[in-house]
């Protein structure tokens, strides 16, 4: 039997004859149908056999073997820590040249918790042998370093600052840093000192350990309290080639207005070196001043043209000591070593300090000699 269908093919689904099937055409028209091509029926075709069904394999019991799933713990983030700057900065200026007596002071702009760190990161060298050296905290925010002698003079002290990042204050859970480093540098001039001595009336003049000059004086009397202050002052860069200097005095009452050619100051509280042209009758010979040193006007002129900032004088013999804060940062050499380590947390023996832990005995008893009668 031979068909041919014409119409739509996708809706046709099977077709099965049934019957005698005769040798005569037979035709089936679909409605709205197209042409479609002639289908061989009497063609044997495979039979059609369901697909394949893949079985799932089941999944494995996370309870078996007695263990409980692992349950994914959650991410946490790591809290921010907010930081902010910590700043800091190092006096005196790094211009110019110094006397041997001058102390170098690291302030910081709020308080610091980490102390030791501060002293840790520093390094302190010299291109010239010099005394061991320490960090004397003053407050939380001030920090002084102090050689037990005076600087070596003509000499570059160097000090490699690597506090960046350093974690240095904690406060309500801020974190305070500073964000550089620095390196600052010393420079110190001849070794010029002067040495005043009650006893004799005296000013030595010392030059790199030679005496230049010695020169009569006058210090401070001891009634009314105004004895001159044994000990170490550092003179600044103040002076003058005329100071009026005006007062009441404390036991008789009498005031005195003055000019004082070549006044030198040794502290704040009012003690100079100056000449005292209505002095002459006792310099050399007793004391009468309200504390400063009386000096001739030739001899005091020689001596202000020779002296500079952080040149130390030495006096001693007159009883009354100077104070350890009367003149910062140079009066700090007032303290005795062991009262200065004190001050320090590493006691000035920190892995980083760069200058010589080791004192000799001729040391020791120079660095005793600068402190006696303070």
């Amino acid at each position: 039997m031979r068909i041919l269908l014409t119409g739509a093919v996708s809706t046709v689904l099977a077709l099965s004859v049934v019957g005698p099937v005769s040798a005569q055409d037979s035709l089936v028209q679909l409605d709205n149908a197209d042409s479609l091509p002639l289908v061989d029926y009497n063609r044997v075709e495979e039979p059609i056999t369901e697909p394949e069904t893949l079985e799932e394999t089941p999944a494995s019991d996370p309870t078996e073997n007695g263990r409980e799933p692992e349950k994914s713990k959650p991410k946490k983030d790591k809290p921010q820590v907010e930081t902010k700057q910590l700043n800091y900065r190092i006096s005196p200026g790094a211009e110019g040249k110094y006397g041997v007596g001058q102390l170098v002071t690291i302030s910081f702009s709020r308080d610091v918790g980490r102390r030791k760190a501060v002293e840790d990161a520093i390094t302190v060298t010299s291109n010239k042998k010099m005394a061991r050296g320490a960090w004397g905290w003053i407050d939380r925010r001030t920090a002084i370093y102090r050689p037990k002698r005076f600087w070596p003079g003509n000499a570059r002290i160097q000090f490699d600052v690597q506090l960046r990042d350093a974690l240095l204050a904690v406060d309500d859970g801020v974190h305070y840093r500073p964000k550089s480093n620095r390196t600052y540098v010393l420079r110190t001039s001849r070794k010029f000192v002067m040495k005043i001595k009650d006893s004799t009336h005296r000013l030595h003049a010392i030059r790199d350990g030679k005496r230049l000059r010695s020169f009569p004086v006058s210090l401070g009397k001891t009634e009314g309290g105004y004895q001159t202050r044994s000990g170490i002052k550092i003179l600044t860069s103040e002076k003058y080639v005329r100071l009026r200097m005006i007062g009441t005095d404390r036991l008789s009452g009498e005031d005195w207005d003055v000019i004082s050619p070549y006044s030198i100051r040794l502290t704040p509280t009012g003690e100079f070196i100056h000449g005292a042209p209505w002095a002459y009758s006792r310099i050399g010979l007793r004391n009468g001043s309200h504390g400063c040193t009386n000096m001739r006007v030739e001899d005091a002129k020689w001596l202000f043209n020779r002296v500079m900032r952080g040149d130390p004088t030495v006096t001693t013999g007159t009883g009354r000591k100077m104070e350890v804060t009367n003149g910062t940062p140079g009066s700090y050499w007032n303290y005795s070593w062991n009262d200065w380590l004190k001050k320090s947390t590493t006691q000035g023996l920190s892995k980083s300090d760069g200058t010589s832990n080791k004192e000799t005995k001729k040391d020791d008893d120079a660095s005793s000699k600068e402190t006696k009668n303070k």
